[in-house]
């Protein structure tokens, strides 16, 4: 009877461990989770070598939500995650680009974790002066290489990963840099040289971080990809994505817009000063002008004046020297009209005269 009891509950536990599906198993397993720690914000070593960044809390919290007990474990490079990936020492990769996944089926990638942009930055110095930046610094791996053929530099600088990529650039000031854009802000920030700089192409591409599993790992997969979505839904997502991201695309905006309407009310003072300005200008201009004019017409008008009375005198004296005279005398126009007379001519002819006028025979005088 004992053997019976034994052999029963050796099936019942057996029963009870099949029972366990290899989701309920995934989910209280022990994960130990890999990390490339050159993107910060994303993800970075600190001083003490413990890892940190967006991404880490973020795996953090999920982790304490759903039960899981996880190791970070970095590497230098993602080719090395993946390495470890395949040969079995770590049970995931984390904060890696979706496009950088190997395609041959080894691995899986769960639903976008973060986003960010592929953009070009440049110093204000260099956009100021005119000239164009003609060596880039990339990171080779995140860019198309059609796409850097077309963007006018003369040379390519290739480095491994964000922070590679930044500290080049301070060698070469010259330099423009194409990155992902969260990241290299937040090492200007960090630097107190964010101000200093210009996002010149903000949108080169898209850029998905996520986790990479391995293929045979479906179950964990689907766990992960539940666990993502559920924890994007919530505040404690937005609140470390603020806590992390320099500036968050809401505050760049309207901090630009800012700016733009700063400049806007500046020019549009300066423009009404100078209106204001202009316009006193032109009227203190105009007044002279019209107090000139004005003399001058005055000056005219008494001219004309004088002359008028002049010439009104020079005609009454004319016409009475030519009306009293006591010898005919006319004064004719050169078309021979006759314009004055004396009185003499105006009598009528006498006998004593011959019935001529008592002027003729006299010499006439022409005024």
């Amino acid at each position: 009877m004992k053997r019976f009891f034994r052999c029963a509950a050796a099936l019942l536990l057996l029963v009870c461990l099949l029972g366990i599906t290899p989701r309920a198993r995934a989910l209280n397993r022990y994960l130990r989770v890999g990390l490339n720690p050159n993107t910060p914000p994303f993800q970075f070593q600190q001083a003490d070598g413990t890892c940190a960044g967006m991404h880490v809390d973020m795996l953090t919290a999920i982790a304490e939500a759903d039960s899981f007990e996880i190791e970070f474990v970095p590497f230098e490079t993602d080719k090395a995650c993946l390495e470890a990936l395949r040969d079995g020492e770590i049970d995931l990769v984390l904060g890696e680009i979706a496009t950088k996944a190997n395609s041959t089926g080894d691995f899986c990638v769960t639903d976008s974790l973060t986003s960010s942009q592929l953009c070009v930055i440049v110093a204000n110095d260099m956009l100021q002066s005119g000239k164009s930046a003609r060596t880039a610094i990339c990171v080779s791996d995140t860019i198309q290489h059609t796409l850097l053929a077309n963007l006018g530099f003369h040379q390519f600088i290739s480095v491994s990963n964000q922070i590679q990529l930044y500290q080049r650039h301070k060698e070469l000031p010259s330099s423009a840099m194409i990155g992902v854009k969260d990241s290299l802000i937040y090492q200007l920030a960090q630097d107190g040289a964010d101000k200093n700089y210009t996002v010149q192409y903000n949108y080169l591409g898209a850029l998905e971080f996520t986790m990479v599993l391995r293929s045979a790992d479906k179950e964990l997969l689907r766990t992960m990809n539940t666990s993502i979505n559920r924890f994007k839904a919530t505040a404690q997502y937005e609140n470390i994505c603020s806590r992390w991201l320099p500036v968050s695309t809401r505050e760049a905006r309207f901090q630009r817009l800012f700016r733009i309407i700063c400049v806007c009310a500046a020019f549009s003072a300066l423009a009404v000063v100078g209106y204001v300005i202009i316009t006193r200008r032109i009227q203190q201009v105009l007044h002279r002008q019209v107090a000139e004019q004005t003399e001058q017409i005055r000056s005219a008008n008494q001219t004309l004046e004088r002359q008028y009375a002049q010439l009104q005198t020079e005609s009454d004296l004319r016409n009475r020297i030519i009306k009293y005279s006591p010898s005919g005398m006319m004064l004719i126009s050169p078309s021979t009209w006759i314009l004055g007379k004396s009185r003499i001519c105006l009598r009528k002819p006498s006998a004593s005269s011959g019935g001529m006028p008592p002027f003729c025979g006299s010499r006439a005088m022409l005024i």
